[in-house]
């Protein structure tokens, strides 16, 4: 009888397993087909979940925040000039949330090495995308390997940028936890293997930030060789990637250059609005709309300005959110990512920094770049979100 009760039970758990694998696979490769996978991944979730524990499940202060920032904005573009349809995406973030909280809740004593197993796959991916490189396959399909512009199937540089980086730290952190010299050797191989995707990007922002988590990160630990080294990594493959001129970090060439010009008009344009609205924003998703007569009257006063801005968002995440949902929706949201980080603060387990700063690495790369309303870099970052707010004690639920 026992045997019997408790065979579907695990059985259901593994398919569970194959689906978070298969929903982070879409997230990266595949997201437009992710919205579905997960939502047939959270059904396992809370079928798996007992009766007792299904309710205290969704008893969450940060997913609350989420669903009250969703609320929020569509009762803004009800009362506005935005549209409330827009205002879908959010209550679709509730699903990969819940669906890394559900794998967190499960399996807090493993987390951090099944994360580095996703984090290894993608390493692999990126490690045959380079050699292909190497060997001159530039393209194949829709799939771009070149290291100027390297986009595979993330649709941007930017976005393929936020996935390497945010796997780069995760097999970091793991090979400092780990006791395993061999692991920790394949977690640093794959590092670095990610650490150089990245500067094929090209994208300053998310390696600079990448930096600044690893540096916190190693300082606690007191690893400063390996700081060390990965600084010396990163130095030597600039010049590999010829990318010394991306890089060139003297303030008077990145201020007068073309990506420079077009955030300073935008977020020009996101105070503007703001000042406008500061209490409830402009609407969500109505930037584009609203940032238009500022960037004409900020051309303007400033004729050197090239038209072509991306109009459709600040290239800030805090003159965005701040343009468009005001400082009561900001705030909003903000609680959201401070609920999480509560509880995995409180329980000190070994996957909570990590994941906290897997978190931090996004934002600061959202200090130039508003793409977390794109499906695979939502879908990241409310899974890692989930996952940290669903953290439990060492031992419990384990898979």
């Amino acid at each position: 009888m026992n045997v019997t009760a408790v065979e579907p039970n695990t059985r259901l758990r593994k398919i569970f397993l194959f689906f978070v694998c298969t929903y982070f696979a879409s997230i990266c490769l595949f997201p437009s087909k992710a919205e579905a996978v997960g939502l047939i991944t959270l059904i396992l979730a809370i079928i798996q979940t007992s009766k007792a524990e299904r309710l205290d499940f969704f008893k969450d202060s940060a997913l609350y925040a989420l669903l009250t920032f969703g609320v929020y904005s569509s009762a803004v573009n009800a009362f506005g000039l935005g549209e409330v349809a827009r205002t879908g995406i959010i209550y679709g973030w509730t699903v990969p949330f819940l669906v890394g909280k559900a794998f967190a809740r499960f399996n807090s004593a493993n987390l951090l090495k099944h994360v580095f197993f996703a984090s290894l796959a993608l390493a692999v991916f990126m490690l045959v995308a380079q050699i292909l490189y190497l060997l001159g396959v530039n393209q194949i399909g829709d799939i771009n390997f070149k290291m100027n512009s390297l986009t595979l199937t993330f649709r941007n540089s930017s976005r393929t940028a936020i996935f390497v980086a945010t796997g780069a730290f995760l097999c970091l952190t793991y090979a400092i936890y780990n006791r395993s010299k061999r692991t920790s050797f394949l977690a640093l191989f794959s590092c670095t293997t990610l650490i150089s995707a990245l500067v094929g990007t090209g994208s300053r922002m998310t390696l600079t930030a990448f930096l600044l988590c690893s540096s916190f990160f190693l300082f606690l630990q007191n690893k400063i060789r390996i700081l060390l080294l990965v600084f010396a990594i990163i130095l030597l493959l600039v010049p590999f990637f010829g990318k010394e001129q991306r890089f060139n970090l003297n303030p008077s060439h990145l201020i007068f250059t073309q990506s420079a010009i077009e955030r300073f008009t935008v977020w020009y344009a996101a105070w503007e609005i703001f000042k406008e609205h500061p209490m409830m924003g402009s609407g969500f998703r109505t930037f584009k709309e609203k940032a238009a007569p500022h960037v004409a009257h900020y051309r303007t006063v400033n004729t050197q300005i090239n038209e072509y801005e991306t109009l459709s968002d600040a290239h800030n995440i805090v003159l965005h959110l701040l343009s468009e949902s005001g400082l009561l929706g900001t705030s909003i949201f903000a609680a959201i990512f401070f609920y999480s980080a509560r509880n995995s603060l409180y329980l000190r387990v070994n996957a909570a920094i990590p994941l906290i700063l897997c978190i931090v690495l996004i934002f600061l790369h959202a200090q130039l770049h508003v793409n977390i309303f794109s499906t695979n870099v939502s879908g990241l970052l409310f899974l890692l979100t989930g996952m940290s707010s669903g953290l439990q004690v060492k031992g419990e639920h384990n898979l």
